[in-house]
This record gives structure tokens, sequence and C-alpha cells, in this order.
């Protein structure tokens, strides 16, 4: 039984021997936009609570000095480093989402350059002789066109 040879089949194999660089990927992709979605959040909690004096939510008390979350400053200073640390957070995810999606893109792309370099390679150089003797026989002594791809391709 001959192995499926779809799109589907082609890109696993292709990326199959770059899985590792793909969960880089995914996890930079899913902290970029964890940290994207995060970013209003503080916001939210100096203007519910610094600014309209609003009661604080049982959870931030237990996770923060009360004292400290129930001045106002204190609380919109927390949030402001909390909106810092999140862009820092994203930047640097997106960067490194960026570069590897690079680099795995041209890896991907170089083997699939030399598989279709190979596969060319090993097309039987009869296959463009009946061209050729027809077009000689018609009296056409231009090269056809696919008689320039029997040169050997290679790096």
């Amino acid at each position: 039984m001959r192995p499926r040879l779809g799109l589907d089949s082609l890109v696993l194999n292709l990326a199959r021997p770059y899985r590792g660089w793909l969960a880089i990927i995914l996890s930079r992709w899913w902290s970029r936009h964890s940290a994207a979605l995060a970013a209003p959040w503080p916001l939210k909690i100096v203007i519910d609570y610094a600014i309209g004096h609003e009661a604080l939510p049982a959870l931030m008390e237990r996770v923060g000095t009360a004292s400290l979350l129930h001045d106002g400053r204190t609380l919109a200073t927390v949030a402001a480093l909390t909106m810092v640390l999140a862009a820092v957070i994203g930047g640097f995810a997106s960067y490194i989402d960026s570069y590897y999606t690079e680099s795995v893109g041209q890896s991907v792309a170089n083997d699939l350059r030399m598989r279709v370099y190979d596969h060319l390679e090993r097309l039987s150089f009869n296959y463009y002789e009946p061209t050729r003797r027809r077009a000689a026989q018609h009296g056409d002594r231009r090269p056809s066109p696919r008689s320039g791809l029997s040169c050997p391709l290679r790096r």
C-alpha cells in the first residue's frame, strides 16, 4: 500500500524535524497573547479600586498586604508596574516568537527546496528526449522549453 502523498502528509513530514521548535513557537505565542489579554486588567483595578474607592476583592487582599492595597497611590503604582511587566513579557515573547518562526520557516523552505531539487535530479533524461525528437522531426531546431531542465540542480 502506497503512503498518502497529499498536502497534509507533506506538511507533516516537513515539520516533523522541527517539533521542538514549533512547541517553543506555540508557547511564546500563547504567552504573548496572554500578556496582551492581561494588559487592561491593571487599568481596571486602578479605575475601580483606587479611583472609584470600591472594596477590594478577597483574592487581592489575600495576595498583597491589605494595608498597602487600600492606599490608592500604592495600588496605582502596583498596577502600573504590573502593566509594565505585562508589556515586557509580551515584547520578549513577540521577539522570540518572530525569531523562531522565521528560523523554522527558512529551514522548512530549504528542506522543501532540497526535496524538489532531488526529485528533479532523479527524473529520467529520457522523459525529455521524445519532446526534442518530435521538435526535430517537425523542423523546429530550437531546444524545447523542458530541455533546459536536463542539467543537474544542486547547491
